[in-house]
């Protein structure tokens, strides 16, 4: 909730996607397994954040996403 946070790098737990967009901070979601795939999966279709894929992923890709995200808000 601090303000110089812009934006929040998460495996997108339940948790941690309840609090950044209870907060208005924008999500890059890389879920590993489990109820993170789904949850990313709607934070993305909501327009809250990105879905990051863990198995077609490297530094720039996440860097240009970031980016991104942050550039939106």
């Amino acid at each position: 909730q601090h303000a110089n946070v812009r934006a929040f790098f998460s495996h997108c737990g339940v948790n941690s996607a309840h609090e950044s967009v209870a907060v208005g901070k924008p999500l890059l979601c890389m879920p590993m397994f489990a109820d993170q795939i789904d949850m990313a999966i709607r934070v993305s279709d909501a327009g809250a954040g990105f879905l990051l894929e863990k198995d077609n992923l490297d530094a720039a890709a996440i860097r240009q996403q970031a980016e991104q995200l942050v550039s939106e808000e």
